[in-house]
């Protein structure tokens, strides 16, 4: 929803704007002026407002608010990469899987404790389930309906 104002040059020009939604003259009134764009950036970096309250006090809709927020990279989709506390032993985790690749989680915790580390069995776990290779199942899926075994079932005294 618009929050547009009597008094603003441009109110009486939306119905116009809205019919030929589709052309360059629309695109034109739809644009956000640099200047805009600006006071959007400031009053996120500097007054610390959220999205919604720039745009009630801009007169713009909450998603161009974060649109521009997120073109200027201010809110990113990326997420940042976090330091882990394993990732220093990796290596060591790496060399003990290769030579003795069924070692479990919870001995080489022990040995990870031994040399420093801090962490919880989760966190080994975790380690270790992107290290390890997807194993094979256990058993082959049987189909439920194999034709050439299929009969009907008739009960007694009943025929076609």
């Amino acid at each position: 929803m618009l929050f547009l104002r009597r008094e603003d040059p441009f109110f009486y020009r939306w119905a116009e704007v809205f019919k030929k939604a589709g052309t360059a003259e629309a695109r034109r009134w739809l644009v956000i002026t640099p200047e805009t764009r600006a006071e959007i950036k400031r009053l996120f970096h500097a007054e610390h407002l959220t999205c919604h309250a720039i745009a009630k006090h801009l007169a713009v809709h909450h998603l161009t608010v974060r649109n521009v927020l997120k073109k200027d990279s201010v809110i990113s989709g990326q997420k940042v990469p976090v330091t882990k506390m394993i990732d220093p032993y990796m290596s060591f985790i790496e060399d003990r899987l290769a030579k003795y690749p069924r070692l479990r989680a919870t001995r080489l915790l022990q040995m990870l404790q031994d040399r420093g580390f801090s962490g919880s069995i989760n966190t080994v776990r975790r380690a270790l389930q992107k290290l390890r290779p997807k194993g094979r199942r256990a058993f082959l899926p049987v189909p439920t309906f194999i034709p050439q075994n299929a009969f009907e079932f008739r009960p007694p005294g009943v025929s076609h």
